[in-house]
């Protein structure tokens, strides 16, 4: 299964994918900020996930069950990931995060998220200010040598979006 979600969504709402057993990998759009409460809970298949650059908020229990899920990718956005998210995640092993270890610290973690605790933090040097773009992206010397010689701002604050087309009047 391949879902594709418009880049207009900026919630994606409660049991969206609730006990989905055929979503092995999800890639959300960075306007999302937060992820409701169940929002992938019990979807068996799902191995990895990338979360959106905006995301701040992840609700209650909203990867619970993932049982197959072992990696995730966190942006520098996130403040908040509220009970009991990653129960039931017994798998999840990796943890890339862009951002420094004291950034990581700074998240709110809500109680029983063992697993996502015991997991390798993997901190991912963002490049030239970008929290979708690290150091060891194919790109990433291409991306940090268009900023430096002004070809480029990125897309947003702190967003390059590597995944977006770029047309001519870019």
């Amino acid at each position: 299964v391949r879902v594709t979600l418009s880049n207009n969504i900026t919630t994606l709402g409660y049991q969206t994918f609730y006990d989905c057993d055929a979503l092995p990998t999800v890639t959300l759009p960075d306007s999302i900020t937060t992820i409701e409460k169940k929002a992938f809970e019990d979807c068996n298949a799902l191995t990895t996930i990338s979360l959106p650059a905006n995301l701040t908020t992840i609700q209650d229990r909203a990867f619970r069950n993932c049982e197959a899920l072992t990696s995730i990718t966190i942006r520098g956005s996130l403040t908040t990931i509220g009970k009991e998210v990653f129960v039931g995640c017994e798998n999840l092993t990796d943890v890339y995060y862009y951002g420094t270890p004291e950034q990581w610290a700074q998240i709110e973690i809500g109680a029983g998220n063992t697993n996502l605790k015991n997991a390798t933090i993997h901190y991912v040097v963002p490049v030239a200010g970008f929290t979708d773009v690290s150091s060891g992206d194919y790109y990433a010397q291409a991306v940090q040598w268009a900023v430096d010689h002004k070809v480029t701002t990125g897309t947003g604050a702190n967003t390059f979006s590597p995944a977006n087309t770029v047309t001519r009047a870019e």
